[in-house]
């Protein structure tokens, strides 16, 4: 990597050196690297080797929690339904609502309309 062209882009941004800047941009301020490649004006692959070579790692990704959904509520009501009361989209409760169905010791036909 040409460490001169982007610790002069760090520069312009404000920061020490390109190691500074990326840290801040990536791990402090949350942007992605698609973001931050736009905007110093290099390829999304350019800000990960920047990011290995300065040993910036990857942020850590925080789990999702999804509230349980009662398999006699999802039998019972519909997806829109189950979706606007447990705020989550309509096709991930579609999916569950497909899962009860299939559950081993089940069997529905290929027809039938959840």
């Amino acid at each position: 990597m040409n460490d001169l062209l982007y610790d002069k882009i760090a520069q312009s941004q404000g920061y020490k050196n390109t190691k500074d800047m990326l840290f801040d941009l990536y791990q402090t301020k949350g942007m992605s690297q698609g973001v931050i490649a736009n905007l110093i004006g290099c390829s999304l692959p350019t800000v990960k080797s920047l990011r290995e070579q300065h040993g910036i790692e990857d942020k850590l990704k925080v789990p999702i929690t999804r509230p349980t959904i009662p398999e006699k509520e999802l039998k019972k009501k519909s997806c829109i339904e189950l979706a606007a009361k447990y705020k989550l989209s309509k096709s991930y409760i579609w999916r569950l609502k497909h899962g009860v169905k299939t559950l081993p010791g089940r069997t529905h036909s290929h027809d039938e309309r959840i």
